[in-house]
């Protein structure tokens, strides 16, 4: 993040999608993994202000519970179909992928 910054003009704008597939720890933050309190401190350290940072999955909704983990479309199509049931019908946890999406801004002027 410190090339990063360090090539980005003044008031230039930073994106970064990060992969991720660890389930998800609040208390007291998750600032190790790549989640969005761990980019904004990235970004904050390196002189880029955090304009937006979230965590989400644009795979397809219809499911009780979701834990982050390969996409259903990596699967063979016997797990996907088991995942899909065991997820609508008894509520199991199903994996999808997720991606920390944060972009920041340069600070300066010049």
């Amino acid at each position: 993040m410190k090339e990063v910054a360090r090539v980005c003009k003044p008031r230039g704008l930073v994106i970064t999608v990060n992969p991720v597939s660890w389930p998800y720890h609040e208390a007291p933050y998750d600032c190790w993994r790549i989640y969005p309190e761990g980019m904004r401190a990235l970004y904050e350290e390196t002189g880029l202000r955090v304009l937006m940072s979230c965590f989400d999955s644009l795979e397809e909704p219809g499911y009780r519970r979701y834990i982050p983990g390969e996409s259903l479309e990596a699967l063979s199509p016997k797990a996907r179909l088991a995942y899909r049931v065991l997820g609508r019908v008894l509520g199991f946890p199903v994996k999808r992928s997720y991606d920390t999406i944060t972009i920041g801004e340069k600070i300066g002027s010049k």
